[in-house]
C-alpha cells in the first residue's frame, strides 16, 4: 500500500459506504455504482472510466477479508499519525502508546501494516515529542511509554524494528533497567542483523567446498 498519509484512498468514502459496513452491502454498493459509472453506460461523461477503475479497486479491497484488514489496521494507524501533534503532552503520549500496543495485541501479527506501523512509531518517537518527555523527567512515565514503544516494535521485522530502538534509546531519564534491556536489545539486533549480512557469503563458500570436494572425489 501507497506509504503516504494522504495517498491511501478512503475506499469506504469510494463505494459510499460506513467503515462497518458488512460484505453484503460492500456488494450491493459496487454493483450499484458500477452500473452508474461503467464506461458503457454512461459514454458522455469523461471521468466515468476513473471512476469506475477508483471503484474497482475499493471493492477489491474491501471484499477480500485479509485485504480488508489489512486496510483497516494502515488507516487506523495513519489516523493516529495524522492528528494534530500541537495538543500532545506528556500524558497524551502514554496514553497514544498505549492505545498502539492495545490494538496491535487486538488484531495480531498477521493484519499489522509494517511500514504503517513503523510511521506512527516515529512520529510517537520524534524530537519534539522526546523533549516534551525529557523535560518532564519523569522516569516512571518515560519507563511506560518506552515499555509500550517496545512492545510495539517487536510486532515489525527485524529491519524495521532497528531504527525504532535507536529512537527509543535517546528517550532520558529512564530507569537503569529498561536502559539495559533497550542496550541488549540493540546489541542482539545488530549482531543478527550482521550474520544475516554474511549468510550469503556463508552460502556461497559451502556451496565452493562442496563442489571442490565432488571434483576431488571423481579424480
Amino acid at each position: 500500500m501507497p506509504s503516504t498519509a494522504s495517498s491511501l484512498p478512503d475506499y469506504y468514502q469510494v463505494l459510499g459506504v460506513s467503515p462497518s459496513a458488512d460484505a453484503d452491502a460492500i456488494r450491493k454498493a459496487y454493483r450499484a455504482q458500477a452500473r452508474k459509472y461503467h464506461p458503457d453506460a454512461a459514454p458522455e461523461n469523461p471521468y466515468a472510466a476513473a471512476q469506475f477503475r477508483a471503484l474497482r479497486d475499493a471493492y477489491n479491497v474491501l471484499s477480500e477479508p485479509q485485504n480488508r484488514r489489512r486496510y483497516d489496521e494502515e488507516r487506523w494507524l495513519r489516523g493516529m499519525t495524522s492528528k494534530q501533534s500541537k495538543a500532545i503532552d506528556s500524558a497524551g503520549l502514554l496514553a497514544d502508546s498505549g492505545k498502539l500496543l492495545r490494538h496491535l495485541q487486538r488484531i495480531g501479527q498477521s493484519a499489522v501494516a509494517p511500514h504503517a506501523l513503523q510511521s506512527l512509531l516515529l512520529y510517537l518517537l520524534q524530537d519534539k515529542h522526546l523533549a516534551i518527555l525529557s523535560a518532564e523527567a519523569d522516569a516512571g512515565l518515560n519507563d511506560a511509554f518506552s515499555g509500550n514503544i517496545f512492545e510495539s516494535a517487536g510486532y515489525l521485522p527485524p529491519r524495521l524494528g532497528e531504527t525504532i530502538y535507536d529512537r527509543l534509546a535517546l528517550l532520558k531519564p529512564v530507569s537503569a533497567a529498561l536502559g539495559e534491556k533497550l542496550a541488549r536489545t540493540l546489541a542482539e539486533k545488530r549482531r543478527r542483523q550482521k550474520t544475516d549480512r554474511m549468510m550469503p557469503w556463508i552460502i556461497v563458500l559451502i556451496t565452493a567446498l562442496l563442489c571442490v570436494l565432488m571434483a576431488l572425489s571423481h579424480k
